[in-house]
């Protein structure tokens, strides 16, 4: 189920609003949410007084019913790139801290044949450990890149 919370903020230009903000999406429900987020538009409203995108790095479970795997998009509950093992009734829940390259990862994971939808029936524990080990693959490479890139930028 996606889940959606009303919240009050304010925009530097002094005006206050309620907003909807995604708590967790569902991949099989919600395909314009997944769309969203996989471009980085998810939580980031336009204030209604001057236009202004106001980004909200708030946590949001992505669950990836086909692959039988959650990632928490944002996470601070657990060290980065942590894993939660799931069961046969419960996926596995990946954490990742840093927003915008756990949102890199899920487009890459989701868009790579590689990692090619299996129908819920024919899931099984060994191919979910394969999808959870492959996307934390992908994150690390991309941490990795720009952590390197952060260092590069400083010489």
């Amino acid at each position: 189920m996606t889940k959606i919370a009303e919240r009050e903020i304010g925009c530097s230009c002094g005006h206050k609003c309620d907003i909807q903000l995604y708590r967790s999406i569902n991949s099989e429900l919600d395909l314009d949410a997944v769309d969203a987020l996989l471009q980085g538009k998810i939580n980031r409203p336009a204030c209604p007084a001057c236009g202004k995108s106001l980004p909200l790095l708030t946590p949001v479970l992505f669950n990836d019913m086909e692959r039988n795997l959650m990632v928490l998009v944002g996470s601070t509950l657990m060290p980065d790139g942590s894993v939660n093992n799931g069961t046969d009734s419960f996926p596995a829940i990946i954490h990742a801290a840093n927003y915008f390259i756990a949102l890199s990862a899920l487009a890459i994971f989701r868009r790579d044949p590689a990692n090619a939808v299996i129908p819920r029936e024919q899931m099984d524990a060994g191919k979910s450990r394969a999808y959870v080990q492959s996307f934390l693959r992908v994150y690390q490479e991309l941490s990795k890149a720009a952590q390197e890139d952060i260092t590069r930028r400083k010489m």
